[in-house]
């Protein structure tokens, strides 16, 4: 049987193309969280919004869940989050998640401190979160016992 001559440069070509576009894809979820950098950071490490890296997935896209399915919308994140699928939503999270607190410059906006946060003042962001959903829940709960 007789090769043909070009096989082999062919072959090793289009296994060179497949490796580096493998190589060059970016993570998952990052494309859509670029949308987020301008108030969060390119990295989730923003500059005075809610610090996003290293948050839960699982918080994080229930979080953004909520906002999307909220009948009145109350701010800008539920517009935000209404022009994603869920699917987009949790990849998004999973991205944010992986980002590592306090690292990078934050989208562009460091002044040379690494872009702000770290991990303790994320557990104080989280913090904060909570209460306000807590708030947020008694209010609710009060204005429908007073229709009631």
């Amino acid at each position: 049987m007789r090769q043909h001559p070009f096989h082999l440069p062919i072959a090793l070509a289009l296994g060179l193309a497949v490796a580096g576009s493998a190589l060059a894809a970016p993570p998952a979820g990052r494309l859509l969280a670029s949308q987020c950098a301008q108030c969060h950071g390119s990295n989730g490490n923003g500059p005075g919004f809610d610090k996003l890296a290293g948050m839960s997935a699982r918080e994080m896209s229930n979080e953004l869940l909520e906002m999307k399915y909220r009948v009145l919308p109350k701010d800008i994140m539920d517009r935000q989050a209404h022009g994603y699928t869920d699917a987009q939503i949790q990849l998004i999270a999973n991205y944010f998640a992986g980002q590592t607190a306090g690292s990078g410059t934050g989208g562009g906006t460091s002044t040379g401190t690494g872009g702000g946060g770290s991990v303790d003042s994320g557990k104080s962001e989280k913090k904060e979160r909570e209460e306000k959903k807590q708030k947020e829940k008694k209010s609710s709960k009060s204005s429908r016992e007073h229709r009631d």
